[in-house]
């Protein structure tokens, strides 16, 4: 695909990580050469100001809103950490923690940022806050949401 555009062949993209798109064309990123259209997530990217929310352009619309919003919740998801259910609660505050300090640590943070990672932390008690969300969506809006991704209702 990103050779397509290159050569022409093809005049966008769908379905990209901001994060990565910078990471494999650092320069033409800085240079503003991409024209992002619209972007999925709980919040935007603050480098990506122009470009509105998904949840943004359906808001109040009770057919898209909720499809918006699983999708949105899921990508806010995509690199989650997460413990085994049942897993006991001291071993998950420990994660927790561990995590916590892991993503304030300055070397760590450097590290990252030699290595163009974007560190975007969730807390634990936020990641399944969105899991059990995700869980609690009625049918119906899976149902949409397999129609909007192509896949075949059952």
């Amino acid at each position: 695909m990103n050779l397509s555009a290159e050569r022409g062949e093809t005049e966008g993209r769908g379905a990209w990580n901001w994060t990565n798109l910078k990471s494999v064309y650092p320069a033409e990123a800085k240079a503003g050469k991409f024209n992002v259209l619209i972007q999925t997530g709980m919040n935007g990217d603050p480098e990506l100001p122009d470009a509105p929310l998904l949840l943004d352009l359906v808001k109040g619309d009770p057919e898209k809103e909720p499809v918006a919003r699983f999708l949105s919740t899921a990508v806010a998801l995509n690199r989650t950490i997460a413990a085994p259910p049942g897993a006991p609660a001291e071993r998950v505050e420990i994660l927790r923690r561990a995590l916590a300090e892991t993503i304030r640590d300055p070397e760590f943070l450097a590290e990252a940022e030699k290595t163009g990672s974007e560190i975007v932390p969730m807390t634990g008690e936020e990641t399944q806050a969105a899991i059990r969300q995700i869980l609690a969506t009625p049918k119906d809006v899976i149902e949409r949401v397999k129609m909007v991704l192509g896949a075949s209702v059952k």
